[in-house]
């Protein structure tokens, strides 16, 4: 017994042996498993760590640029409502300069009692039109409509004019429109200093356009005449200045053509 005992242990001690070896290469390959996924967790931690550092450090300079960019949008607005108003206000001015001229003409002729026919007041306002002609004779245009109001005008005028809610206001406009008028076709040539012809019909202005135009002195108006706005004298029927192209090309129809005498 004791001899068998003895080889079996023999036989044994090998094989113990041989399960230590894989037992402890298999404990150092996980523990180099673990030490590397210990090292990815830290290297993912720094990593995010760094990426919330980023984005806390874009957060803020998203926010300090917004900040800016809304003091320089404020400060763009502050500007252009300032431009604007000194743009309105040297309009005026220069309606008061207009009106001085009509009334040194004015002054020049007789005064009308009231009790005139109306050959007699067609003729002093020919007068009145020469009168003003002759004191103003190197007008052009933009002397009154100058080119530091003309875009504020134009912006009023089609901010009133766009959109499917304006189109009562787009009919309007073209009632009485000379280049629009269906009923008769008179020409009106749109120039400084020109005569709004007599037979010519006179283009309605749609109250809500009214209302977003520099006011005017009652000696003068604002009418249409095609795209174009201009200011006119009422008296003297004299075109004081205008602006080209103030109505937007989809707001009017084209103009109708002259109607032919016939044979």
């Amino acid at each position: 017994m004791t001899a068998t005992w003895l080889l079996l242990l023999a036989l044994a001690a090998p094989l113990a042996a041989l399960d230590d070896k894989p037992k402890d290469a298999r404990t150092e390959a996980q523990k180099d498993a673990d030490k590397a996924a210990r090292k990815r967790a830290h290297e993912a931690a720094e990593e995010a760590e760094e990426a919330a550092e980023a984005v806390k450090d874009l957060a803020e300079d998203t926010k300090e640029f917004a900040e800016k960019l809304a003091k320089r949008i404020e400060k763009g607005n502050e500007q252009r409502r300032k431009d604007t108003e000194e743009a309105l206000k040297d309009f005026s001015d220069r309606v008061k300069d207009y009106l001085k001229v009509h009334k040194k003409a004015a002054e020049a002729l007789p005064t009308l009692t009231g009790d005139e026919d109306p050959a007699a007041v067609a003729a002093y306002r020919l007068a009145l039109a020469r009168g003003i002609r002759a004191r103003r004779s190197a007008a052009r245009r933009g002397d009154v409509f100058d080119a530091k109001v003309v875009p504020t005008i134009v912006m009023r005028v089609r901010s009133e004019l766009e959109g499917a809610e304006a189109r009562p206001a787009r009919k309007v406009l073209r009632e009485g429109n000379p280049k629009f008028d269906e009923e008769g076709y008179v020409p009106v040539a749109v120039r400084v200093n020109a005569d709004y012809p007599v037979k010519a019909p006179v283009s309605t202005v749609p109250a809500s356009v009214l209302l977003v135009l520099p006011p005017l002195p009652e000696a003068l108006d604002y009418r249409f005449v095609g795209r174009d706005l201009i200011l006119r004298d009422v008296e003297a029927n004299l075109i004081v200045d205008y602006i080209v192209g103030a109505v937007p090309v989809a707001d009017v129809p084209p103009p109708p053509r002259p109607a032919r005498p016939a044979r």
